[in-house]
């Protein structure tokens, strides 16, 4: 039981008001997730990009990077669509 943090709340009972008033939520994400093009312009597999085909049993239910939201193929399409917006 050491090094196990025991709530006295379920998720669907967490407030705002649970948390001091200066206290900020944040998020994260990383390349891995989003960038997706892994075989793009030359770019070439990861570190994790191999480790997560390799060991799919390491990773919670097996999730790699083959499929992503892509953000690298949609880079240039969001920044046409921005110029376009700003004539």
């Amino acid at each position: 039981m050491a090094n196990t943090l025991i709530f006295p709340w379920n998720d669907h009972d967490i407030r705002r008001e649970d948390f001091p008033s200066d206290f900020m939520f944040g998020v994260g994400t990383s390349a891995h997730q989003v960038e997706g093009a892994w075989n793009a312009d030359g770019k070439g597999l990861s570190i994790w990009d191999c480790f997560s085909l390799r060991h799919p049993e390491k990773i919670s239910e097996g999730a790699n990077a083959c499929v992503t939201v892509d953000n690298y193929s949609k880079m240039k399409l969001k920044y046409i669509v921005h110029l376009d917006q700003n004539t």
